[in-house]
C-alpha cells in the first residue's frame, strides 16, 4: 500500500531537473515502492496523471489514470491506472490541438497548451515489459504533459497564447473550454455531418441523389424538401446554429441557377444556418490540406473521386509535386453502365476498366508511384466488405493503418461485381444504404486509375475536405 505524499508545487527545484533513466533489469522494491506512492498520491489528489519529480523523486516514472467523471476534456474516455517507466513518445502526424491544462503542481491555474493529437508511445511497465502503442486525443495530451515533468518542464512554459491563462473556477464559470464545432459536407449525392472536438467524427449521413430529376430550374423540389427536413432533424438533435456550424456544398450545387441558390440560402437562414457553396478550386485546396502528412518520403498518389471529376495529388518528399484533374467521376460510370449493380447483367470487369482507360488515353497519370491513398469513405467500405487488408508497412501517420495489394483489390472487386447483390451491400450500411448504390462504380473507377498509373498498393482512407477545413482553422 503506497503512501500519499506532498505534491511539489511550481518553483520547487525538484520540478526543474531532468530525471534519471531507470535500468529496467534492476527494477527492485525501491522502484516498486515509488510506483505505489505515485498511485496513492494520484488517487488521493485531483489530478489525472503524476510524475515522479512531483513527489520529489528524480526518476523517469509517470502514472496516468482518469475516471470518466473526473475528465473535463470533451468526450474523452476513462483511462485505467497505467504505470510508465522510461516513457518516450514521437508524433505520428502534424495535427495538434489546443486545450486548457491543469496540474497538481500548479494549483487553481489553467493554461492553453498545444499538443500533438496522435503519438507513438514506448515505455516499460512495473514488470519490466516493453510496451509500444499508438495513443490519441486526451490520452496523448496527458502523456506529453507528464513526460514534460521528466525533463523539468511545467505546462506554464508552453502557454503561448495571449490571455492563455485562467483560473479553474473561471473556466467553468465562463465556459471557456473548447466547444463542439459542426461541419456539413453536402455533395451531389450524399450529406455528411461531422462533429469536431479533439477528433473529427462523422455523426450523421444521408444519401439524396440531387442529380435525379434535375432540370433547367435546378434540383427537384422533392429533393430540396428532403434536404431541408434532414437539416431540421439534425439541427434539433445537435443544437446547431451559425455560430457552431459551417456548411460546404460542392458538386452539383455549383451548377444550380442563381434563383434557386438564393431560395435555398433563405431556407437555411430561417434555420439560423449559412448555406455556402465552395468552388472546385477551394474543394481541391481543402482536400490537399487534408492529405498533407508524414509519408516517410514515399511517393504517394492521392485519389479523390467525385460524381463528375476525380482529382489526383502527387506527394514526393512529403510535398505536393503534381496535381491533375480528371474529367471522369463515379456518376459517369453509373451512366455508362446502368446495370453495374445487377449480378446477372453479364457486364465484365474488363469492360468497365477499359472504358475508363480509354477516356483517359490522352492523359499521363503514371508518376512513378507504387502507393495510392484512395479517399471517399473507402476505408469504411473495404472494412465492411472484408478486403484482404494488411498493416501499413510503408509509413506511420496515425491515420492510414491498412493497405491492400492491387492483386487482392482486383480479386475482391471481381467478387463484388459478379456475386454480391446490391441488397447485401445495403444491409452492411443500414444507417445510409443508398450510399452503396455507387460503391461498385467507385471501386472500379479507382481500379482503372490504379492500373493505368501502375499502382501496386492501395491504402483506403476516409479523409475528406472537412479534414482540410480543420487543418486550415488550426493554423
Amino acid at each position: 500500500m503506497g503512501k500519499v505524499l506532498k505534491v511539489r508545487e511550481v518553483g520547487d527545484p525538484a520540478l526543474q531537473k531532468i530525471c534519471d533513466k531507470i535500468e529496467i533489469k534492476k527494477i527492485d522494491n525501491e522502484i516498486l515502492d515509488i510506483i505505489e506512492d505515485l498511485k496513492a498520491t494520484l488517487e488521493y489528489g485531483t489530478g489525472l496523471g503524476i510524475a515522479a519529480p512531483q513527489i520529489g523523486i528524480n526518476k523517469r516514472i509517470i502514472v496516468i489514470g482518469a475516471k470518466k467523471e473526473n475528465i473535463q476534456y470533451n468526450d474523452s474516455e476513462e483511462i485505467p491506472i497505467t504505470v510508465m517507466i522510461n516513457p518516450i513518445w514521437k508524433k505520428l502526424s502534424e495535427e495538434t490541438d489546443i486545450q486548457y491544462e491543469g496540474c497538481m503542481s500548479v494549483p487553481s491555474i489553467r493554461g492553453k497548451v498545444e499538443r500533438y493529437k496522435k503519438i507513438e508511445l514506448t515505455y516499460y511497465n512495473e514488470n519490466g515489459e516493453k510496451i509500444e502503442r499508438e495513443v490519441t486525443g486526451f490520452f496523448a495530451r496527458l502523456v506529453q504533459h507528464e513526460c514534460d515533468h521528466l525533463d523539468g518542464i511545467v505546462f506554464l512554459e508552453k502557454v503561448k497564447e495571449h490571455n492563455g491563462f485562467a483560473t479553474a473556477n473561471n473556466i467553468n464559470k465562463f465556459n471557456l473550454r473548447q466547444k463542439s464545432r459542426y461541419y456539413f459536407d453536402i455533395g451531389s449525392s450524399t450529406i455528411k455531418l461531422y462533429k469536431y472536438q479533439e477528433e473529427l467524427e462523422q455523426i450523421k449521413e444521408k444519401s439524396i441523389l440531387f442529380k435525379k430529376n434535375y432540370t433547367d430550374r435546378g434540383i427537384s423540389d422533392e429533393n430540396i424538401k428532403e434536404l431541408i427536413d434532414f437539416i431540421k432533424q439534425v439541427k434539433k438533435e445537435n443544437n446547431l446554429d451559425s455560430k457552431n456550424t459551417k456548411i460546404f456544398a460542392t458538386g452539383i450545387w455549383r451548377k444550380i441557377p442563381e434563383k434557386q441558390l438564393k431560395e435555398i440560402q433563405n431556407e437555411f437562414e430561417k434555420l439560423n444556418l449559412v448555406f455556402h457553396v465552395i468552388s472546385h478550386e477551394q474543394e481541391n485546396d481543402y482536400f490537399e490540406k487534408a492529405m498533407y502528412g508524414d509519408y516517410n518520403k514515399k511517393r504517394i498518389m492521392m485519389v479523390n473521386m467525385g460524381g463528375k471529376t476525380t482529382e489526383l495529388v502527387i506527394f514526393a518528399d512529403n510535398k505536393v509535386e503534381e496535381k491533375v484533374n480528371l474529367d471522369i467521376g463515379v456518376g459517369d460510370i453509373i451512366e455508362a453502365f446502368p446495370n453495374i449493380n445487377e449480378t446477372d447483367s453479364n457486364l465484365r470487369q474488363e469492360e468497365i476498366i477499359n472504358y475508363v482507360i480509354n477516356r483517359l488515353k490522352n492523359v499521363n497519370i503514371d508518376f512513378n508511384c507504387q502507393i495510392a491513398i484512395h479517399t471517399g469513405g473507402e476505408l469504411r467500405f473495404q472494412k465492411l466488405v472484408k478486403y484482404n487488408l494488411q498493416e501499413n508497412k510503408f509509413f506511420k501517420d496515425g491515420m492510414h493503418k491498412l493497405y491492400v495489394t492491387y492483386e487482392d483489390f482486383d480479386k475482391k472487386n471481381k467478387e463484388l461485381l459478379y456475386h454480391t447483390k446490391l441488397e447485401e451491400l445495403h444491409k452492411l450500411l443500414p444507417e445510409n444504404p443508398k450510399w452503396m448504390d455507387g460503391a461498385k462504380a467507385g471501386i472500379l473507377l479507382g481500379q482503372a486509375i490504379f492500373k493505368k498509373a501502375n499502382i501496386k498498393y492501395i491504402i483506403p482512407s476516409d479523409l475528406n475536405l472537412i479534414h482540410g477545413v480543420i487543418k486550415e482553422e488550426m493554423k
